[in-house]
């Protein structure tokens, strides 16, 4: 990406360019990657709702209007302006706007750790009594706020990400537990997304049987879980997640060697640099100066295919080949 002090609209109408004034890791180094996004959308009466990605889970929240919503499973619901609903990743429900209505829906891809802890941890141990109700809250006026104030234009990967952290903040601090519980019921438990949860709790446990011990699992089924859903072995799986990690530390230019080694779960800097000639044949200042290459080297070559993506817009808006 290229650093710019400004949006840039490429053409009117069109969703607004923009990027990290800061080049953080996260939009620096994963590029497009959207691990969050809002999105809003107006429709008119009788419009159906697209746009939802059936790889994400989402939450829909319904500022103005009537909405009716069926399910893969055949159920029918109305959803009210001022209300919210969610989704997993495995339903694709058909919307339809009853009334003209404003939405906005986050879509997100796992769940969250907050403070070192998985957001939805207290939800889960609490559990849901009535696991049939209908996974639908009221908008508090605070997260309505919140909402109407998006910059879903913005499309910047860490401004959507520090938003979808200020809704969770949010609604743990309106809704009970237990209406947490009942609200995301369809992903609180390994079995319902067994990606989700190792995803995020992998970085808050010490050993593989303490991942294991928290999705309620023996070791020995939790490892072949883990395989018939990620490919890999666990180790080489946590391997590469290290090597992930230490990569966007080093372009992110603030950790020092033992910070660094500290979120590697390293025991010491020797540790860490060792790591990183075993897995990457080389020092830690040399895969720093070809990490800096190589986003040199993409930037370079996305800005090239931004321009010729506009040059080709014009074209075939009948400009002089017309």
């Amino acid at each position: 990406m290229m650093k710019q002090d400004a949006l840039v609209s490429m053409r009117p109408g069109e969703e607004t360019h923009a990027f990290c004034p800061v080049e953080c890791p996260v939009c620096r180094y994963e590029n497009n990657v959207y691990p969050a996004r809002f999105h809003t959308r107006d429709l008119v009466e009788g419009a159906d709702l697209s746009g939802m990605e059936r790889k994400a889970n989402h939450i829909l929240f319904l500022l103005e209007g009537m909405l009716h919503i069926r399910t893969q499973t055949d159920n029918h619901y109305h959803l009210d302006s001022g209300q919210c609903m969610f989704f997993p990743r495995t339903s694709m429900p058909d919307i339809r706007a009853l009334a003209p209505a404003r939405i906005v829906w986050l879509d997100f891809s796992n769940r969250l750790v907050l403070g070192g802890q998985d957001a939805l941890a207290s939800a889960a141990a609490k559990g849901c009594k009535s696991p049939e109700k209908t996974p639908v809250l009221p908008i508090v006026p605070l997260m309505e706020s919140m909402l109407i104030n998006i910059q879903k234009e913005m499309r910047i990967p860490c401004y959507h990400m520090l938003k979808q952290y200020e809704l969770f903040f949010l609604m743990k601090s309106f809704y009970s537990d237990e209406e947490l519980a009942c609200f995301f019921n369809a992903i609180l438990r390994p079995s319902h997304d067994f990606r989700a949860f190792v995803e995020s709790n992998y970085t808050n446990a010490d050993t593989l049987e303490d991942i294991a011990r928290k999705a309620n699992l023996s070791t020995s089924y939790f490892i072949k879980r883990f395989k018939e859903v990620f490919g890999v072995s666990v180790h080489r799986w946590l391997v590469k997640q290290k090597e992930e990690q230490l990569k966007r530390m080093l372009m992110a230019e603030r950790y020092d060697a033992g910070e660094m080694a500290r979120q590697l779960g390293l025991k010491s800097k020797k540790g860490l640099y060792q790591f990183c000639r075993q897995r990457f044949g080389c020092s830690m200042t040399r895969l720093k100066e070809t990490l800096k290459v190589e986003g040199s080297m993409g930037r370079d070559k996305a800005a090239k295919d931004n321009y010729y993506r506009q040059k080709d817009n014009f074209n075939t808006r009948g400009g002089l080949d017309s």
